[in-house]
């Protein structure tokens, strides 16, 4: 008897349907695939590159954007390469000057 009642306990939750304020219109509306498309933050345009040399033979490049901080791009730039505090401030330094170069010429201001 207790096995039968469990039994049909059972069936009765496989082919219960839920119901819900939202499940109709959710179900009407279908499933669709998840993508990250939808949550990529746009990338701003490169502006400036600049290839820095590191040691013989190694080389790394900063991408320069509009709005970019050179203080953070060379921070970010040592930290990658385990460069020094003196080599982050003449980056910084570089950097400081080729972003106000790039402002002062009349092709680049909106």
């Amino acid at each position: 008897r207790k096995a039968a009642i469990a039994k049909a306990q059972q069936k009765l939750e496989k082919e219960k349907i839920p119901v819900g304020e939202n499940y109709e219109k959710l179900r009407e509306q279908g499933q669709k695939p998840f993508s990250f498309e939808d949550r990529k933050p746009k990338e701003k345009e490169v502006v400036l590159s600049i290839d820095v040399n590191i040691s013989q033979g190694k080389t790394g490049r900063i991408a320069i954007r509009k709005g970019d901080d050179p203080a953070v791009l060379a921070s970010n730039f040592c930290r990658l390469y385990q460069l020094n505090e003196t080599m982050r401030l003449t980056l910084q330094t570089i950097l400081e000057q080729q972003m106000a170069m790039l402002q002062t010429e009349p092709y680049l201001e909106e």
